[in-house]
């Protein structure tokens, strides 16, 4: 019993560092975005 709830709480954290790391990279490449559309932005009014 006591192996089974060690299991269950290795996948739980396991699957949560899946995700963290998916939405870290989602963020990452959002700023991205966000970065070369201020760039642009920046250099058409800098002209």
């Amino acid at each position: 019993m006591v192996m089974q709830e060690i299991n269950r709480y290795a996948d739980s954290e396991f699957r949560y560092a899946d995700k963290s790391d998916e939405v870290a990279i989602e963020n990452a490449v959002c700023e991205m975005g966000r970065m070369e559309e201020a760039k642009r932005w920046y250099l058409e009014r800098k002209g």
